[in-house]
């Protein structure tokens, strides 16, 4: 993760519409470890929590309330998380490899996850 296409957090979870066609690749590979990150930081309904408060209150007070860290912890914590899996994927043919835990696949997440923000805005736009 230390491209120039590479996103910060806070401008990943704030995108508005998809990134030019050169950063689809990080944004799509940050998205999936990023949602992963905050899934087995407390599970899916726990995620699910977060993307319903976030729509409600923003981005940081429902990090703070859900998970009790802000944008740029997230940041911190997420970021290390991937340095360590990478360390692990790259010793992968070590001994001690069998001891490490997958990590979940953008297929463990539930489907509602993915469309939730989109279902939110079609309701939205519904009730004007």
């Amino acid at each position: 993760m230390a491209s120039r296409a590479e996103f910060r957090v806070f401008e990943l979870i704030t995108l508005a519409d998809y990134p030019p066609a050169e950063r689809w690749g990080a944004f799509y590979g940050q998205s999936t470890s990023l949602v992963q990150y905050l899934v087995a930081q407390g599970g899916a309904a726990r995620f699910l929590e977060f993307v319903e408060l976030s729509l409600e209150k923003g981005y940081e007070a429902a990090l703070n309330r859900v998970y009790r860290f802000g944008i740029a912890e997230l940041e911190r914590h997420w970021k290390a998380d991937v340095k360590v899996s990478s360390t692990a994927v790259a010793g992968a043919n070590s001994p001690s490899a069998s001891a490490l835990a997958p990590l979940p696949t953008a297929a463990a997440i539930p489907a509602q996850v993915v469309s939730l923000k989109t279902s939110h805005r079609q309701a939205v736009q519904l009730e004007r």
